[in-house]
């Protein structure tokens, strides 16, 4: 019964960060701003797209990644990958920049729960 409670409190405390990281999305930058347009194709098939500048950092992608989280039904741990060139956007820090990271362009990102 208390690893129970114990499941149930993490569950919750992963829930509200979940709410702060998606309430912390940053606007969306106009075209003429220049960025990044990222596709982010969730694990059940769902893809959503955006713009990103080139300052923003793997936090602010996160933050909009946590944001759609719950209408695609993603799990609480995950990975961000992209084909081409092949990387894994996870492990960096969080503020690194999109830009210092390798996204320069339109990039399709996936996600996939581990």
């Amino acid at each position: 019964m208390e690893k129970a409670k114990q499941q149930q409190a993490l569950f919750d405390a992963m829930k509200e960060a979940r709410k702060v990281y998606s309430s912390s999305v940053k606007s969306e930058p106009y075209e003429a701003e220049g960025g990044v347009q990222v596709i982010i194709r969730m694990p059940n098939g769902s893809r959503f797209s955006r713009r990103f500048r080139l300052i923003d950092t793997i936090r602010d992608l996160k933050n909009f990644i946590e944001s759609k989280a719950e209408e695609s039904g993603l799990g609480f741990e995950y990975e961000i990958t992209s084909d081409f060139p092949k990387r894994t956007f996870h492990d960096q820090p969080p503020y690194t920049r999109l830009e210092a990271s390798g996204l320069l362009s339109r990039t399709l990102l996936h996600i996939k729960e581990i």
